[in-house]
């Protein structure tokens, strides 16, 4: 089981694109999610910077929705299982 922020970026916009968005909301999305990287502070010592390609940013505007549209083709493997 992957936890919700490893969802690659590249997945969650082939999905929006299903979504007809207006070209420039759609490439605003892109935009936000292209090139994020994270730092580590701990002690007063900082960590380098990687890059991040797989995660839904928490606490931005657009994370519920992002969430919203990568789990909304979810189904469950077995029939006497369900969804809540």
């Amino acid at each position: 089981m992957k936890a919700f922020d490893t969802v690659q970026n590249s997945t969650l916009l082939a999905k929006m694109v299903g979504l007809e968005l207006p070209v420039h909301v759609y490439n605003w999305i892109v935009n936000f999610f292209r090139e994020h990287a994270y730092r580590t502070m701990f002690n007063g010592e900082e960590s380098s910077t990687a890059s991040i390609s797989a995660s839904i940013i928490q606490r931005s505007g657009i994370g519920p929705a992002a969430f919203i549209v990568t789990t909304a083709d979810l189904k469950p493997l077995h029939p006497g299982n369900s969804l809540v």
